[in-house]
C-alpha cells in the first residue's frame, strides 16, 4: 500500500533568483498562506492531499492511490468541494499572474542596454 503523503505548510517556498538577480517566494508558498489565512488550515490540508495525490498518479499512476483519491472526494460535503475547487481555480490565477510578470520582468532585464542577451 502507498505511504502516508506528507507536507509542510509553506514547503513550497523555494528561493528562486531570476536572471535580473532580484529573490522572489515561489506562488506555491503565497498561495498556501493565503488559503490558511483565508480559510483555515483544515482546508490548506485537505487542498494538499489532493493535490499531492493527484501529482502522485500523474507521474506514476497506481490503482490504489486512484480509489484512495475518489473515495476521499466522494467523502466531502458539497460546500468542501466547491471550497477546494475554488482553492484550485485561485491558485492557478495567481500562477498564471506569476508567469505574467516574471515574462515582463525577464522582456525588461533582456532589453535593458547594460545587460547581454
Amino acid at each position: 500500500m502507498p505511504g502516508p503523503l506528507t507536507f509542510r505548510p509553506g514547503s513550497a517556498s523555494s528561493q528562486k533568483t531570476s536572471r535580473g538577480g532580484e529573490t522572489s517566494t515561489s506562488s506555491g508558498a503565497c498561495f498556501s498562506r493565503i488559503l490558511i489565512e483565508q480559510e483555515g488550515e483544515d482546508l490548506f490540508e485537505t487542498e494538499e492531499e489532493v493535490r499531492l495525490l493527484c501529482k502522485r498518479l500523474r507521474f506514476d499512476y497506481d490503482p490504489e492511490l486512484d480509489e484512495r483519491l475518489r473515495r476521499r472526494i466522494d467523502a466531502m460535503s458539497v460546500e468542501e468541494l466547491r471550497r477546494i475547487v475554488r482553492a484550485f481555480s485561485v491558485y492557478f490565477q495567481l500562477v498564471n499572474i506569476a508567469e505574467r510578470y516574471h515574462r515582463v520582468r525577464r522582456r525588461q532585464y533582456e532589453s535593458a542596454p547594460d545587460n547581454p542577451p
